[in-house]
């Protein structure tokens, strides 16, 4: 009986699984495209090594200057998602036409980050931080939140900065 059982809620875990997959892949899909838009071009961003080189050009660097650099570990799984649901509720009510409306957008966006169920090597998780690696949504959400960041954060320091550039290893669509 307790194999039977076992066979079961395996069966019933996978059947669950699968439909959370047809669900919410097109769901974030379909958010994705609202983001976009924001996520395109970022005047930071560097899609790769002739790009860093093109935008160093013209640029005089003092010989005092200091060069720092920083990785994010884990940006997916690391991504505060109260911050990630500020910053996409403020982008969402900028936009000119309300259609859908941003609270139907907010509860979609809820759902994608409170049901992030992924499949590792035949086992299902549950991940209870950040935004799920395999969701079509993630990039934009990671590249969001880190747009944000560098907006609040990193250009504060502007007035003694020369230049700042960063690369993400999930490209941005465009």
């Amino acid at each position: 009986f307790t194999a039977l059982k076992h066979d079961y809620i395996k069966s019933m875990q996978s059947d669950l699984a699968s439909s959370f997959k047809f669900v919410l892949e097109p769901v974030a899909e379909f958010l994705d495209y609202f983001f976009q838009p924001h996520v395109s071009d970022p005047p930071s961003y560097i899609r790769d090594s002739m790009d860093f080189i093109n935008k160093l050009e013209g640029k005089v660097i003092p010989h005092n200057a200091v060069i720092l650099t920083m990785d994010v570990n884990s940006l997916y799984t690391n991504v505060p998602n109260v911050d990630v649901r500020l910053i996409v509720k403020h982008i969402l009510l900028a936009r000119p036409t309300q259609d859908p409306p941003t609270f139907v957008l907010m509860q979609l966006l809820d759902l994608i980050l409170e049901k992030n169920y992924f499949r590792f090597q035949e086992q299902f998780y549950f991940q209870v931080h950040g935004v799920a690696m395999g969701s079509p949504v993630a990039p934009s959400i990671a590249n969001l939140f880190m747009i944000d960041f560098e907006k609040n954060i990193l250009f504060g320091f502007q007035d003694k900065s020369l230049f700042f550039v960063y690369y993400s290893l999930f490209p941005i669509h465009r």
